[in-house]
């Protein structure tokens, strides 16, 4: 169902088709404050909304292709199943926001925080998430394909089903949650909360020094288990080596 607002910005978009909305426009136009505004299914496109408090806005089916939302406080906003294709993201805080299906397809969610967000089932191909910060979101069946992850914190990343194109997840291990996905810089490795390379991992495995949560008796217990995935990831950086140059290729130097 559409909101009020939203019947009241088309209205105004209608009469003023040449103005590009702002922040304190849209208060003028809604004649309230965006905190907690309900604005479901606006046409918000191409509209300046940097650094604007939208916490806890029902932002659902809102159409916010190319919108500008550079360092935009959106914690807790509901964005489920809105469009925010090509739009920019960049230093946002959406933390504990609702994302599920929504379009993000080519967004820059560069340096975002999305720590406990939901994001399953949501479109991020071709999404720029360099430095994003994902711990603790959950991205079951979101669609990653094509999206810079280069220095992306996913630690505690619920992966389940998403697809990494190309990438690796595995789980059960008692090192915690084994995640490899193709960056421009190679392949990023995370084993539980330590981020490394397949060779880095073969090292801490075979020697006593580097483990981050393990000694003792734990160590030798997860120590074969360590050393039989090294081989495993080894293959799996092979059998995918195609997906790997794609990613450089679309984000490697002078791709920025």
């Amino acid at each position: 169902m559409t909101s009020n607002a939203a019947l009241i910005i088309a209205k105004w978009r209608r009469e003023n088709p040449d103005v590009r909305i702002t922040a304190q426009i849209l208060r003028d136009i809604i004649g309230t404050d965006l905190r907690g505004a309900n604005l479901r299914g606006a046409d918000l496109r191409y509209t300046d909304l940097r650094y604007t408090d939208l916490r806890e806005a029902d932002l659902r089916y809102t159409d916010l292709r190319e919108a500008d939302l550079r360092e935009a406080d959106l914690r807790g906003a509901n964005l489920r199943c809105t469009d925010l294709r090509e739009a920019d993201l960049r230093y946002t805080d959406l933390r504990e926001a609702d994302l599920r299906e929504a379009d993000l397809r080519g967004a820059n969610l560069r340096c975002t925080d999305l720590r406990g967000a939901d994001l399953r089932y949501t479109d991020l191909r071709y999404t720029d998430l360099r430095g994003a910060n994902l711990r603790h979101t959950d991205l079951r069946e979101a669609d990653l394909r094509g999206a810079n992850l280069r220095y992306t914190d996913l630690r505690g990343a619920n992966l389940r089903e998403a697809n990494l194109w190309g990438g690796f997840r595995l789980e059960g291990l008692p090192s915690g949650q084994v995640t490899m996905v193709p960056t421009p810089d190679g392949w990023h490795l995370e084993v539980g909360c330590l981020p490394c390379s397949v060779d880095r991992l073969e090292e801490i495995a075979s020697g006593d020094e580097g483990w981050p949560e393990a000694t003792g008796e734990e160590r030798e217990a997860r120590r074969p288990l360590l050393l039989a995935l090294v081989p495993v990831l080894r293959a799996h950086q092979v059998y995918h080596h195609d997906k790997l140059v794609a990613v450089q290729e679309k984000w490697g130097e002078g791709n920025d």
